[in-house]
Order: C-alpha cells, then sequence, then structure tokens
C-alpha cells in the first residue's frame, strides 16, 4: 500500500483493498463511544484510492507504554481504555446489522452473532490524547479478519496482537526498559477494560502463548532474528507476565 501523509489528509493507494478499509472506517463510526477513528473523506473505487482524515494531538501507543516505567498510573488508565475500546468493537454484532453489508462480500456467510474484528490491534494502529484522554483506531486490516465469519478470524485474535505488544513488541533498543514496565499490571487492565463491556472467558495461559507467536513471527520478519532464537525469546518475555 502507497501512503502519503499531507497536512490535513492521509491519501492511501492499494488495488483491491481500499473499499473494505473504508468500509470498515465507516463501520467503526457507529460504535465509537470509546474511540475515534479517521473519518472517510474520499473513495474512489475505479483508482482504489482512499483519502482520510488525519488526526492531531495524537501520540502512538507505545510511546504510552515505554514511559510506564515512569509514570504508571496514567498508562494503567490508558490500556484500561484500550481494552474497552476492544470490547466495543466486537460487542457491535449482528447479521442484520448495515455494516455487514457493507463489508461481505454476497458469496460470503452471515452469521448470527457476527462481530467486526480489526485484524491488527497492536501499538501501531492506537493513539493516544493524553490531554483530552482520547483514543483513535487506526487501519483496520481489510483483506483478512473483516468480521469473525470471514478466513475463521476470532475475536481473541485481537486480544492475542494486544498481548504480544505487552510482551514486548518494540523496537530493539527499548527492550532494555522492558524489567521497569510493569507488564503484567498493563495486561490485568487491558483484559479488566474489556470484561468491563463483553464478558468474555479468557485463558490467560493460552492468551500469552499466543502472543509469544505472535511476537516470535515479527522478530523473525521484521527484526531478521533467528527462528529459535525469536521463538525463545519471546517465551521468556511471556514468562515475565504470566500470573
Amino acid at each position: 500500500m502507497t501512503v502519503y501523509f499531507l497536512r490535513d489528509v492521509v491519501i492511501k493507494a492499494d488495488t483491491g483493498t481500499t473499499a473494505l478499509e473504508a468500509a470498515k472506517l465507516s463501520a467503526y463510526q457507529f460504535v465509537n463511544d470509546d474511540f475515534v477513528v479517521p473519518k472517510v473523506l474520499h473513495h474512489d473505487p475505479s483508482s482504489d484510492l482512499l483519502v482520510l482524515q488525519r488526526l492531531r494531538g495524537y501520540v502512538g501507543l507505545q510511546q504510552v507504554y515505554l514511559q510506564a516505567r515512569t509514570n504508571p498510573d496514567e498508562a494503567l488508565l490508558v490500556f484500561h481504555r484500550v481494552g474497552r475500546a476492544l470490547a466495543r468493537l466486537h460487542g457491535h454484532s449482528g447479521v442484520e446489522q448495515a455494516w455487514v453489508q457493507r463489508l461481505l462480500p454476497p458469496e460470503a456467510p452471515r452469521l448470527d452473532g457476527d462481530v467486526l474484528i480489526h485484524g491488527d490491534y497492536g501499538f501501531s494502529n492506537l493513539l493516544v490524547n493524553l490531554d483530552a484522554g482520547g483514543l483513535a483506531v487506526l487501519d483496520p486490516v481489510p483483506r483478512h479478519g473483516a468480521t469473525s465469519s470471514l478466513h475463521d478470524w476470532r475475536p481473541l485474535d485481537d486480544m492475542v496482537t494486544m498481548t504480544s505488544c505487552l510482551l514486548g513488541r518494540v523496537p530493539l533498543p527499548d527492550v532494555r526498559f522492558l524489567p521497569w514496565i510493569p507488564r503484567k499490571q498493563l495486561l490485568a487492565s487491558f483484559l479488566e477494560g474489556y470484561r468491563s463491556l463483553r464478558s468474555a472467558q479468557v485463558d490467560q495461559a493460552a492468551l500469552i502463548n499466543g502472543a509469544a507467536s505472535v511476537l516470535a513471527r515479527y522478530l523473525v520478519d521484521s527484526r531478521r532474528m533467528p527462528a529459535t532464537m525469536a521463538a525463545r525469546f519471546a517465551v521468556f518475555l511471556g514468562s515475565g507476565i504470566r500470573e
């Protein structure tokens, strides 16, 4: 995908994905009590061009995470909000809802209780306005994970992605800060925020194991770390966050 950041807008161009991304962002407008999303200003299906509102006054969630070593109380509140936002997203369900018709192709299954799935609910796609207390959700994955009826995607997979970030999915120079970040407490706050709006029985051991696998793949793909080393490092990071 080609992305251009201009003063007031973000322009995206990618064959075959902009229609679904525009539909998902538009659908998110119905469930934004706990978060905001960039408004879809223009979409041209013929050229696969998408123009979005550029949000101002926000910092990346990774920055809040790294600052938790010196300001844990603020970070705990933010991650509680992150959990609530995900629950709000997953709680928007129902085969009769208009967003289903916009998101799914005609041949796709319509399942009762279908829910919106982000597909990459991690640090890079969440922004925080620390002054106003707002949360912004960006870049839903358009090709897969549109809803829980497609590609066997589960709401739990969004939680696994966030947990992989909490384990320590940060730039390598920042790994040295992990011992001073209250990762276990941040995970607990995230899960508490999620459960405040959506009843869910989450096997925390399975959640962390899944997150370790996601983190290991990230280390191999993005950091070019040998697979065996990446797996061991991810398991080690997971061991520090278990109950």
